[in-house]
């Protein structure tokens, strides 16, 4: 492994609280994930995803999103 990367992520395990630690792992899992290789979907699957994306968006309020953040603040 990189040097670098190896010197923070132990600095990131002395530093940050195990909650913290949980975000940065997620963070780092999403950037790998979006640099893997573009995944093996089934034809259903594409199906399903194709449906999905052509639904139209609604986006909440303003006040439901307010309110969301609010409750979920970490």
């Amino acid at each position: 492994m990189n040097a670098r990367l190896d010197l923070i992520l132990d600095e990131a395990r002395a530093a940050l609280s195990a909650s913290d630690q949980d975000r940065l792992a997620d963070l780092i899992a999403a950037f790998v994930a979006s640099r893997a290789e573009p995944p093996d979907f089934t034809d259903e699957e594409l199906a399903e995803l194709r449906r999905r994306h052509d639904e139209p968006f609604d986006p909440a309020p303003d006040h439901e999103v307010r309110e969301y953040f609010a409750r979920h603040r970490g």
